[in-house]
């Protein structure tokens, strides 16, 4: 806006109206940060950039974001329409494939192209919550930077499944037995979590010595329909994904 005057009397204001690029940015997950997960989880992160200014942004953008400890990088097979790189301009009503490149955890990539004004894009990756040890108080952290500016922290809980196990027997331990009298065992298997347990278990119990097996006898109760395996004087057990209970 600019007024001159003349003679001591004001001129018209003459109004400009200044155009400049915006660009915002924000980095978000799915599953979002109000979901606990937990090993084996794979987690998708999305980095938005907008420009919300009036003109085109021409400058070059370069974007990166550390794969955080605890978790791998899932690369995927490139396709038609990609999921993992993918660029989604809301104006061009198409996708374009930018893939990052990947280097020491860190994936970097480079908009070299003008983003239009009030365009939207969004670049993607996921990664795998592979060892919780690495993890710092079981709190997976990310974020990401747009031309070394940096984004807002996304951070997720992790939790450490716990599996509890407590053998019995009937008649109960310390009991007097005589031959041809059978002993019944029972092995609790407890998920102590409030999430499924995804590793695989086995469990193994050996036949004591001066006993017989009685063919048929193993049931495994709680939905879980399982036969265990005889070998080596064993039984064996192998089950996956056990819920909280």
């Amino acid at each position: 806006e600019s007024k001159g005057n003349v003679n001591g009397s004001d001129t018209n204001t003459v109004t400009y109206t200044v155009k400049k690029a915006k660009l915002d940015y924000k980095l978000y997950s799915q599953p979002d940060e109000s979901h606990t997960l937990k090993v084996h989880d794979t987690i998708t992160y999305f980095i938005e950039l907008e420009n919300s200014g009036n003109v085109h942004f021409s400058e070059d953008i370069v974007v990166r974001s550390k794969v955080p400890n605890g978790t791998s990088y899932v690369e995927k097979e490139e396709k038609v329409t990609p999921v993992g790189f993918s660029l989604m301009s809301s104006t061009k009503d198409k996708v374009n494939v930018i893939k990052p490149t990947y280097k020491d955890s860190m994936l970097e990539w480079v908009i070299d192209y003008n983003i239009l004004k009030t365009e939207k894009v969004v670049l993607s990756y996921d990664v795998r919550v592979d060892d919780i040890s690495l993890i710092d108080e079981n709190t997976l952290i990310n974020q990401a930077t747009i031309n070394g500016e940096e984004t807002e922290e996304v951070k997720h809980k992790i939790t450490n499944p716990e599996i509890k196990l407590n053998k019995t027997a009937m008649p109960a331990s310390g009991s007097s037995v005589k031959v041809g009298n059978k002993i019944k065992y029972f092995i609790d298997v407890e998920n102590q979590t409030e999430s499924t347990y995804a590793e695989i278990i086995t469990i193994e119990d050996t036949i004591p010595e001066g006993t017989k097996y009685v063919e048929g006898s193993a049931k495994v109760e709680g939905g879980l329909k399982k036969e265990p395996i005889l070998k080596d004087n064993k039984l064996i057990w192998t089950f996956n994904d056990i819920k909280d209970e």
